[in-house]
Order: C-alpha cells, then sequence, then structure tokens
C-alpha cells in the first residue's frame, strides 16, 4: 500500500479526507444517501452495512437496529473499532464475509460501481441469500463518462488502493438494467441517486419512500 502521506489511494485512508472530497461533491445533499436508505429499515431490524467507510448509516437507522460493518480499509475498520461499532474488515474482491452473516436487511450505498468489472452481478445474487430485503444505492449519470475525462481519472486515482480495482458510475440505464437482471425493484430516488432493493413490496406498506 502507498505511503501514509501519499495521495494516491488517501480516498479510502483518510476519514478527514473522504469526509472533504465528499462535502465538495455532494454539498448540502450530504446525509440524503443515508436518509434514502433509512426508509427501508424498521425498528429492531438487523443491518448489515456493506462498504460502510466510517459508519455513518449507523446514526440514520433507529437506535434498536443492531448494526454491522462491512469495510475493507484498514483505516476504516480503525475507526469502526474505535466508534465502537460492530465490523468486519472484508476486501469484498477476495469473497464474501463468513457465509453464516446475515440480517433482515443489506444496504450497501454507492460502492457497487466498485465491482462493476469484476462481481457486481454475484454480489447482487449473494446478498439475496443472505438478507431478507436488500438496498443499492447508486450516484448515477445521465450519460456515460470518458474514461479520458480528467474526473474519472482523478477518482480511479485517489481510489486506487489494494481492494479497489479502477472503475466508473453507471448510467441510469445502465443501473436499471442491472438490478432488473438480478430481480431487484428500480426506483429514482430523484436528483443523482437511484435505488435498487430486493424483498420489498410496496403495496404492502413495507417501505415509505418520498422523493427529496
Amino acid at each position: 500500500m502507498s505511503a501514509p502521506y501519499s495521495l494516491k489511494g488517501s480516498h479510502y485512508r483518510s476519514e478527514f479526507l473522504y469526509t472533504a472530497l465528499t462535502l465538495l461533491k455532494l454539498g448540502p445533499g450530504y446525509h440524503l444517501r443515508y436518509r434514502i436508505a433509512a426508509r427501508y429499515i424498521h425498528p429492531k431490524e438487523s443491518v448489515i452495512d456493506v462498504c460502510s467507510g466510517s459508519g455513518g448509516l449507523k446514526y440514520f437507522i433507529p437506535k434498536d437496529c443492531p448494526y454491522t460493518a462491512v469495510e475493507a480499509s484498514p483505516e476504516f475498520s480503525a475507526i469502526l473499532q474505535k466508534k465502537g461499532l460492530n465490523h468486519i474488515t472484508c476486501d469484498l474482491h477476495a469473497g464474501l464475509p463468513h457465509p453464516a452473516l446475515s440480517s433482515d436487511v443489506i444496504v450497501m450505498l454507492i460502492s457497487l460501481c466498485q465491482f462493476r468489472n469484476a462481481s457486481a452481478g454475484f454480489l447482487l445474487e449473494s446478498f439475496k441469500k443472505m438478507a431478507k430485503r436488500v438496498v443499492i444505492i447508486e450516484d448515477v449519470l445521465s450519460c456515460p463518462r470518458s474514461e479520458r475525462s480528467l474526473v474519472y481519472r482523478a477518482i480511479n486515482y485517489l481510489c486506487a488502493t489494494d481492494y479497489c480495482l479502477p472503475f466508473s458510475l453507471y448510467t441510469r440505464l445502465e443501473f436499471t438494467e442491472l438490478m432488473r437482471n438480478h430481480g431487484y425493484a428500480c426506483e429514482d430516488a430523484g436528483g443523482r441517486y437511484m435505488v435498487g432493493s430486493y424483498g420489498y413490496d410496496p403495496e404492502q406498506g413495507e417501505i415509505s419512500y418520498q422523493k427529496e
């Protein structure tokens, strides 16, 4: 792994830099992804937060929900440990956590795109076996971003760690097709986000979803 002072890969080695860059990108909508995910989680339901970062989702779900973070970054795992949050350090590119791990809800926030060139389909199918319900939230594009674009190259440079492969964000069409191909419902959450969900029946009032 790069030296601690190296900018390369620091997006997932520094909570400060990760937060600063995310705030720069999202501005006032910084917490929206957490609020969207929380709409799908009922009180007392167990939650596995896959690619959890520093565990921000924990503070938006009901307090009585057992929470487990799954994170590849050793630095973020140390932060989770310091916060006293139950967590598992696991690089999903190398395989899933312990097969006995299960929960009521699995949540994955703005991370499936990191596996689009490797194991996205495998993860979507595996999640359905690990939880009663699954929520995937992605930051999507209206049209593909050129691999030559400065933004694309900058993102992959900052994310260039041992546990993160080069990737690009899904377009709305790509995300919709991927979700439907694996039996997930797909919704537009408004703005930059789309939601893929499995195991929910909106007609029975299982979720209360309002666009912002």
